[in-house]
């Protein structure tokens, strides 16, 4: 019998059979993991299975490599607190879809783990926008896509940092992306000082 516990937030619950649910939950220390939950439309239950949920999950399967079986007790459910928020709770969806689709199953990834429950203990501030940004890139390149914001991709002056190359990652000065503003991104500010202040201090 194969079987662990571990902290897991939920991603998403997609039913399965006459009353149960496939779980797929981000944990700290078995990545992205799947399991059958039974009683998943109970009233108890239901609650316990929205997306940025909190739990404490044990699984047990007969091998390894098989789905196995989720049970839990309690949990905290944070989209319940941001329930009259619909940007918050959009953020919050976003973020548990992307880990879900993006994330190998049963890979690793403690840094994500630790950085979307500190994104869910964010939404209660007035900076939840910026960290959802700052969670964004942190998924990129935990997958290999680093972004370079403290250069111009084309030999540009940094102090002037205004477009993202959507290609590349890299920042792009005011100058030399001009004449392809349609084709880049902005900017935002606050990231432009986070990632350049230290340089110049602004």
């Amino acid at each position: 019998m194969e079987q662990w516990t571990d902290q897991a937030i939920v991603l998403t619950a997609r039913p399965h059979g006459e009353g149960g649910a496939v779980l797929s939950l981000l944990t700290a220390e078995h990545g992205r993991h799947m399991g059958y939950v039974h009683g998943a439309k109970s009233t108890k239950m239901r609650g316990l299975l929205e997306a940025g949920t909190l739990l404490e999950v044990n699984w047990q399967s007969r091998v390894a490599d098989q789905l196995g079986y989720y049970s839990f007790e309690h949990g905290r459910n944070a989209a319940a607190l941001i329930m009259d928020e619909p940007l918050k709770l959009a953020a919050l969806l976003s973020a548990c879809s992307l880990c879900d689709v993006a994330l190998p199953e049963r890979e690793k990834h403690a840094g994500l783990f630790f950085g979307l429950q500190a994104l869910i203990d964010m939404f209660q501030s007035d900076v939840w926008g910026c960290a959802y940004i700052l969670w964004e890139i942190a998924l990129l390149k935990e997958l290999g896509f680093g972004m370079n914001l403290t250069r111009c991709v084309a030999g540009g002056d940094v102090r002037t940092l205004t477009y993202v190359s959507p290609k590349s990652g890299c920042a792009v000065s005011l100058k030399e992306g001009y004449a392809y503003r349609d084709k880049l991104l902005p900017l935002p500010n606050f990231l432009k000082h986070l990632y350049c202040s230290h340089k110049f201090g602004w």
